[in-house]
C-alpha cells in the first residue's frame, strides 16, 4: 500500500470497564512511503489497538456472508474481500473484530462472520457505525471505542437471548389441529412413532452438522426433519377427504417424496410411515453427496435442505448459500425458510431478500417467528 496516511492518535490510553478512555490528544499525520511494509504497518496499528492473543493463533473460516471486509483496524479502512469459506488464520482478538491473517494479509475482520472451534459465526448482521456498512470507515481512536462498545452490547444481548430460552421466551409454538375425518398430520396419534423410527434408523448415519441458532439452542436432527416436512407439506399427508398431498409434479406426502425418488428408496411415499422413512434415508445421501459432503456447519445445514428440493447433485450446490442469496438463484428460498424454522438469525442481504420475495405485509421478523412456531409445533 503506497503513500498512505494513517492518524495514529498520541494518546494517554487505558481500560475501563472494558472500554477505552482517552486523555486529551493531539493527532499526528504518520506517513508510509514505498519502503514500509505491510508488517510494519500492521506493527503501529497494533501498538494502539493492543488485540488480545492470548489463545492464539487458531485455525477459522469465513462464513455465513458473501463477502466479508478485511480491515486496517477495527471498523478501519477496507483493504480485501474474502468470500464465505476462505480459511483464516485467528491471531487475536479486540471488541467485536479477530485479528486474523489471510493469504499473508493481515487485519481484522468482524467476529459475527467468522467461524472459529466452539464459537461458530452468528451471521447476525452487527450495528454499522457511521458509514461503515457501505465500505466506509473510522478513524483509529473511534474505531477501537465502537469496537470496544459493541463487544459489551453483544454480550449483553447474547446473556439475554439465553436467559429466554430458559424462561421459555423464544416463539411460542403452534400446535397443529388433530385430524379430522380420513386426515392424517403429525398430530395422528401414530405421527410419533412413525416420526421415531425414521429418525433412529437413519439420522446418525447423516454426518449432521454442529450448529446452534439464535436462542443458544444447538439444531436437533428432530427439529431439522420438522422443519424439512414443515415446508415440504405443512405436516399433512392426508387431507380430511383422504386426498394424499401431491404437489404438481407429483411429490407426494409428509416429505413431498417424487415417485421415482420413493422406488429407489424402496418405499412406498403414500404410507405415511414409509414416507418419513424414505425421507430420513434420502438425507442419509444428500448431507453425504458430492457439494453438500464438503461443507460443513451452518453452510453444510442450509443447503442440505437445498439438496433436498433441488436434487443433490445440482452443480448450484457447488458454492454456499451466501453466494446462492447474493446470486438469487437455486433454491434460496427455501433456504431462508429452512433458516427461519429452525431460528437462525439472517444476515442483512437475506433479510431484504426475505422482505421483498417472502414476508408479504408482515415484518421479517414476524415472519421468521412465525415459520419457526408452527415448525416447532409440529408432533406436539
Amino acid at each position: 500500500m503506497n503513500k498512505i496516511m494513517l492518524i495514529l492518535v498520541a494518546a494517554v490510553v487505558f481500560a475501563t470497564n472494558g472500554l477505552l478512555q482517552a486523555a486529551p490528544f493531539s493527532e499526528q499525520n504518520v506517513y508510509l512511503d514505498n519502503s514500509a511494509t505491510a508488517a510494519s504497518e500492521m506493527e503501529a496499528i497494533n501498538k494502539i489497538v493492543q488485540p488480545d492473543q492470548k489463545g492464539f493463533p487458531i485455525t477459522g473460516t469465513v462464513s455465513d456472508c458473501g463477502k466479508l471486509r478485511l480491515r486496517l483496524w477495527p471498523w478501519g479502512i477496507v483493504q480485501s474481500t474474502f468470500i464465505s469459506g476462505t480459511s483464516i488464520n485467528v491471531l487475536g482478538v479486540s471488541g467485536e473484530f479477530y485479528y486474523v491473517e489471510v493469504n499473508g494479509q493481515k487485519g481484522y475482520m468482524h467476529k459475527n462472520y467468522v467461524s472459529i472451534p466452539n464459537a461458530p459465526a452468528t451471521g447476525a448482521a452487527p450495528y454499522y457505525p457511521g458509514n461503515t456498512r457501505s465500505g466506509g470507515y473510522l478513524p483509529l481512536a473511534e474505531g477501537i471505542n465502537n469496537s470496544k462498545s459493541g463487544a459489551v452490547s453483544a454480550t449483553s444481548t447474547s446473556e439475554s437471548s439465553s436467559t429466554a430460552v430458559t424462561t421459555g421466551n423464544t416463539p411460542a409454538v403452534k400446535i397443529q389441529s388433530a385430524p379430522g375425518g380420513q386426515a392424517v398430520n403429525t398430530k395422528s396419534p401414530d405421527f410419533k412413532k412413525w416420526f421415531d423410527a425414521a429418525v433412529a434408523q437413519y439420522a446418525t448415519q447423516w454426518a449432521f452438522p454442529d450448529v446452534t441458532n439464535k436462542y443458544g439452542k444447538k439444531v436437533t436432527v428432530e427439529e431439522f426433519m420438522k422443519a424439512i416436512i414443515y415446508i415440504e407439506s405443512s405436516g399433512v399427508h392426508r387431507n380430511s377427504s383422504g386426498k394424499l398431498t401431491t404437489s404438481h409434479c407429483g411429490a407426494m406426502g409428509f416429505m413431498q417424496l417424487m415417485p421415482n425418488t420413493a422406488r429407489g428408496l424402496g418405499v412406498d411415499a403414500t404410507d405415511p410411515a414409509q414416507n418419513l422413512l424414505g425421507g430420513a434415508k434420502f438425507f442419509k445421501e444428500v448431507f453425504t453427496s458430492r457439494y453438500v459432503g464438503k461443507k460443513s456447519g451452518l453452510d453444510k445445514l442450509v443447503m442440505a435442505g437445498c439438496a433436498y428440493n433441488m436434487g443433490p447433485y445440482s452443480t448450484k450446490l457447488a458454492g454456499s448459500f451466501a453466494d446462492m442469496v447474493k446470486a438469487r438463484t437455486g433454491a434460496v428460498g427455501y433456504g431462508l425458510k429452512l433458516k427461519m424454522c429452525l431460528g437462525i438469525a439472517l444476515t442483512d442481504l437475506e433479510r431484504t431478500y426475505v422482505k421483498e420475495k417472502m414476508a408479504g405485509s408482515k415484518a421479517v421478523d414476524v415472519y421468521a417467528d412465525q415459520l419457526y412456531s408452527y415448525s416447532h409445533g409440529l408432533g406436539a
